[in-house]
């Protein structure tokens, strides 16, 4: 015996089609439906409850390879059923239901008014199960209100030259749902566009067939597969691929989704190692009328073996743009890979005890089985058969490789670990000199003098020739010969750390950040001259002294907008794009003057800029400063810095710049992250502290325009500090109680200043040092005289 069918509602036939106009660009439709029961029970058909069928419409065009949904309705709710005799023989139930064999028409009038149209978002398309009364029952609108809506530019026949368009009617019921027939309820019929706007129906429809057979019936190569969810409802996808020669090939997708309640929220597909990916692209339908889902596109991102696009996930936005039931959406990209039949896998939107991915048999670039076991990875991922932990379509076994620093079989970046310095290492993989647990890059114990991301106390134990725990290239090396002066074993007559070699020599011209700052921050906001200074403009202004001893010899100053001061010029300007340093750029067009730049960057207009000068001669002070300037790139912040002059260096320092706020409020200027700063003298000498550099200088940083003296001074040129040469024992040489006799009450006292510092009581010989020479001539003393002093 027959088992049952049940109740089995298709679209029989699209007999018609009405047209409302305009509202803007958008055109308004309605498509008449014919229903067929071609079951064997009649369909409920039940006005004023849920137990009715609703009714979609959609349209969709194919130009150049694409076949896209370019418009939608919202859905007719049926209220009864008679018959026209278009399905076989009807058994007479009307009314309520639709018989066996009966079909049911409704016309495009009927199917475009809008008081009877309700809300696709209400409807469980599996199950058939929708809301009733549903939402906005009975409201009317404008001409295109819940009718389909289509851009005039889909169809204008003048931008769509070749193009096929295409109607579709969709049916949706309890009980033809409950008995698993809802895969068959849509059909659709080619149509034409007229010059007025109006649609012609050509052909016969194609019964029991979604709108993206035509695709496969109209286009060659087109691969067109069902991909049924378990327990769940069908989707469409189809591909075709198109050689554009030089090895490339363009990749087009359509996937339909016919009644999945669980939508589709991404769509993957695998793509070789090393492919080059261009031209990726996604189109959607817009919903419109009031329903709530979002229209964000998908987005899209190519990885090294897949291209995926996506919406929000269902735990972010329960109403995303999700790929929902009588919807089709595209996706397209081209690629130097050469087709094959494998899958891609489709990301199911809803999350529910089923699966959360399904594979489509589709044509693809690639498919990448990278365990090599013959089966693609995607379908090892769908299948449970590998774990995917970070969800980027590679399963897990195969990245361990290279990305599983512990060995622990767990891809790093799903580890659960900890990662002090966020740089997608785990600790426990990260050099840790001292192994205490604690990553070098992240060691809190103690500094790091040379920034070479290992604690300084890591590094002085094979590198710290004085054992004072700081390696040796963050101490002072004064002759560059690469043994630090601690270390040098030289003369050290005044005790200072220092070689006497090195204390003779100069200190290099330069900026520095290790001298305090002579006066500290004195605000001349408000009781300075404003410079009234405009954007990239520059003025003069007179110190009231000519700096004395100093490397600046002009007391004319031009004080520039963009950060810096130049002197001895009254005309040219600081360029707004800041350079290295030196630079011809600076004060052009004399190019490349003596100048402070204390932030060559573009500042702007928001703040000020004053000048002003404080102290009494021979000791003033000339301060330009810049408060709260902002940048020409970012206005919401500005910030605060002066430059000082002095009329007579103090130990060697000529001027200072200090800072007290370096944040604009965005990272890519903050803390001289786009400035040039340092000294410049020409165009070709100068000292640049920085460039381009983040962090450089922070809020509170003092720069410091040195050219220090040497620390000790040689008056006679003999190579011996003077301070050493002016000491002398106050008696003799080995007479260290200075009693003028030199006996055994000395030898104690001799044999501690021996060891200590350069004592003058101690040198016997006068060679400004402590050798075995001085010993000798003191036993010597000692044993044959004379005792007394000469």
């Amino acid at each position: 015996m027959a088992q049952p069918i049940g109740p089995d509602v298709i679209v029989g036939d699209l007999p018609n089609a009405s047209y409302y106009g305009t509202v803007g660009t958008i055109h308004a439709y309605s498509v008449g439906t014919t229903s067929c029961n071609i079951g064997d029970m009649d369909l409920l058909w039940i006005a004023g409850t849920n137990e009715h069928p609703v009714i979609g419409q959609n349209m969709y065009r194919l130009k150049n390879g694409r076949f896209e949904q370019i418009g939608m309705s919202w859905l007719k709710h049926g209220f009864t059923a008679v018959n026209n005799g278009i399905c076989g023989t009807c058994n007479g139930h009307l009314g309520s239901v639709l018989g066996v064999g009966c079909s049911d028409p409704y016309g495009s009038g009927l199917n475009g008014t809008q008081s009877g149209l309700g809300p696709r978002y209400e409807v469980n398309p599996y199950t058939g199960v929708f809301a009733y009364p549903f939402a906005t029952q009975g409201l009317t609108g404008n001409a295109i209100y819940k009718r389909i809506q289509v851009q005039q530019d889909d169809i204008d026949p003048a931008l769509n030259a070749g193009a096929l368009f295409f109607v579709e009617g969709h049916y949706v019921t309890q009980d033809d749902a409950a008995w698993g027939n809802g895969t068959n309820n849509a059909s659709y019929r080619r149509c034409t566009i007229n010059a007025n706007w109006t649609l012609s129906l050509q052909g016969t429809t194609n019964r029991e067939w979604p709108a993206i057979k035509a695709w496969e019936l109209n286009n060659t190569g087109v691969t067109l597969t069902a991909v049924d969810i378990p327990n769940e409802g069908r989707i469409w996808t189809a591909s075709r691929v198109t050689d554009l020669g030089g090895g490339v090939y363009h990749y087009e997708y359509a996937i339909q989704n016919i009644n999945s309640d669980r939508a589709v929220g991404g769509f993957s597909v695998p793509i070789p190692a090393g492919a080059t990916v261009t031209n990726a692209g996604f189109k959607d339908i817009n919903y419109h009328s009031g329903e709530p889902f979002s229209g964000t596109d998908w987005s899209i991102n190519i990885g090294a073996t897949s291209i995926n696009w996506g919406t929000e996930s269902y735990g972010a936005d329960v109403n995303a743009n999700a790929l929902r039931w009588g919807t089709l959406y595209n996706f397209w990209f081209d690629v130097d890979a050469a087709p094959v039949q494998s899958d891609a896998a489709l990301h199911l939107f809803k999350p529910t005890a089923g699966p959360g991915v399904v594979l489509a048999a589709l044509e693809v670039p690639a498919a990448p089985d990278c365990n090599g076991n013959g089966t693609p990875d995607a379908q090892d991922i769908a299948n449970a058969a590998s774990v995917d932990c970070n969800a980027n379509d590679v399963p897990d076994e195969c990245e361990l490789a290279a990305h599983d620093c512990d060995g622990n079989g767990v891809p790093d970046d799903c580890d659960a670990f900890v990662d002090c310095n966020s740089n997608g290492i785990i600790d426990a993989c990260e050099a840790d000199c001292d192994t205490n647990g604690v990553p070098d890059s992240c060691e809190a114990s103690g500094p790091d003098c040379n920034n070479n991301g290992i604690p300084d106390h890591c590094d002085a134990a094979a590198n710290d020739c004085d054992t004072n725990g700081v390696p040796d290239e963050c101490q002072s090396d004064c002759d560059g010969n690469g043994v630090i002066d601690a270390c040098e074993g030289g003369q050290d007559c005044n005790t200072n750390g220092t070689a006497d070699s090195c204390d003779l020599v100069f200190l290099p011209l330069g900026v520095y950040d290790d001298v305090p700052a002579v006066h500290g921050f004195v605000d001349v906001s408000s009781t300075g001259t404003s410079m009234i200074l405009g954007d990239d403009s520059e003025a003069n202004a007179t110190m009231p002294f000519t700096p004395i001893g100093s490397i600046f010899t002009s007391s004319q100053v031009r004080v520039c907008n963009n950060g810096g001061i130049a002197f001895g010029l009254t005309s040219g300007d600081l360029d707004w794009q800041n350079q290295s340093i030196p630079s011809n750029a600076v004060l052009l067009p004399v190019p490349g003057e003596q100048a402070i730049l204390a932030w060559w960057d573009d500042l702007y207009t928001g703040g000020s800029v004053h000048r002003h000068t404080i102290g009494v001669a021979p000791n003033r002070t000339f301060i330009v400063q810049w408060t709260n300037r902002n940048h020409f790139n970012y206005t919401a912040g500005g910030i605060s810095f002066q430059i000082q002059v002095f009329e007579t260096p103090v130990n060697g320092t000529c001027a200072q710049i200090i800072y007290t706020d370096t944040v604009f409020g965005t990272s890519s200027l903050d803390n001289a992250a786009s400035a040039s700063i340092g000294y410049q003298l020409n165009g070709t000498d100068g000292i640049q502290w920085s460039y381009n550099t983040a962090g450089a200088v922070t809020s509170g940083t003092v720069l410091s325009v040195r050219n220090p003296p040497p620390p000790s001074a040689d008056d006679n040129g003999n190579g011996i500090p003077d301070e050493c040469e002016s000491v002398a024992c106050a008696t003799c040489a080995g007479d260290l109680d200075g009693n003028g006799v030199r006996d055994g009450d000395d030898l104690q006292a001799y044999v501690a200043g021996f060891m200590g510092g350069y004592d003058p009581c101690v040198d016997m010989n006068g060679d400004l040092q402590h050798t075995s020479a001085d010993i000798d001539l003191f036993v010597d003393v000692l044993i044959n005289g004379p005792a007394g002093c000469p």
